[in-house]
């Protein structure tokens, strides 16, 4: 049996499956199977995954039912020890597997490691933006202010793992690999192999419809974890915790408008409220003014003049 059960979910992803494929292929660490869940693809994803000749793929046909359904078919099929998720349209680079194999190996305490991550658009060009996140050990607090793992594509995980906590949650629309992660974090240790191994394909696409939906899995999202939270964390500081979280995610959520062509100020600002209105004293948190200061501004100068502004902070601070 491989030592590694890969899985890849693909839904209209022909544009950058090759390319994910190919950084699966030319990983220096081989003890691997790959298994592609087509998610009911109308492209021409048939065609090409039967030009694959290497006995280590299997390709999964299912009617489409989202990302989470299809990576849990793939879970229920793998046979290695360790199991590893990869988007179609994200690139590994070529040590990203032994390098957390090796971890794993060599610390049986850890149920997960992840990486860090490079953005890149959707042509594959860098969007400059490199996420780098240490937290190791016990992170479940630390899961639950933000999902610091960025992107499925970057952890490797013991398949006991899952006989643990069960599979992703298909009712979850948004925050379902967070989701999956904070239940690993209840029973497990993380670690972190800190290099950039791992490109993540982001859009700029409008989130505009999006938002219902975003909220929604937000709230199902910290309900389930403050229902499973670790023993030791209960009334009081339980809640307190769970309102700094909620804040936090509405915090987030203001930005997403603002990161887009199609900027919305009345949208990042409602989003700004209802961070306030979670937890008062959040308004005062580093994170709250931060967000503040960018709808004044963008309110004051306008988009324009704003993003002249930002870009010119970047380049000033970039080293």
């Amino acid at each position: 049996m491989p030592k590694v059960s890969i899985i890849m979910p693909a839904y209209n992803s022909m544009p950058y499956i090759k390319e994910s494929y190919e950084s699966v292929m030319a990983q220096t660490y081989q003890d691997f199977e790959l298994i592609i869940t087509d998610d009911g693809s109308t492209d021409n994803f048939s065609e090409w995954s039967e030009t694959i000749d290497d006995e280590r793929v299997t390709v999964l046909r299912q009617q489409n039912a989202g990302a989470s359904a299809a990576r849990n078919k793939g879970i229920q099929i793998a046979s290695g020890a360790y199991l590893a998720f990869i988007d179609a349209d994200d690139i590994w680079y070529p040590t990203k597997l032994e390098k957390q194999v090796t971890l794993l190996d060599n610390n049986e305490e850890v149920g997960l490691v992840y990486t860090h991550v490079l953005s890149i658009d959707e042509n594959g060009a860098s969007r400059d933006k490199e996420y780098k996140y240490y937290q190791e050990g016990w992170v479940w607090r630390e899961l639950l202010k933000e999902n610091f793992l960025v992107c499925g594509s970057t952890p490797v995980i013991r398949a006991e793992c899952f006989e643990k906590v069960g599979l992703f949650d298909t009712e979850l629309k948004n925050c379902n690999d967070r989701d999956m992660w904070i239940r690993i974090a209840r029973h497990y240790q993380f670690a972190v192999v800190p290099e950039v191994l791992v490109e993540y394909r982001q859009y700029d696409t409008s989130l505009s419809m999006q938002y219902a939906t975003r909220e929604i899995s937000i709230n199902r999202f910290l309900t389930k974890a403050s229902k499973d939270a670790p023993e030791e964390l209960h009334g009081r500081e339980l809640d307190r915790i769970m309102r700094d979280a909620f804040s936090q995610s509405y915090n987030v959520m203001a930005w997403k408008p603002l990161q887009s062509e199609r900027m919305s100020w009345k949208d990042a600002w409602q989003y700004y409220v209802k961070s306030i209105r979670k937890n008062p004293s959040y308004a005062f948190s580093k994170d709250s003014i931060r967000l503040a200061a960018s709808l004044a501004l963008i309110g004051i100068a306008g988009r324009d003049r704003y993003n002249a502004f930002r870009n010119s902070v970047r380049k000033t601070l970039k080293p």
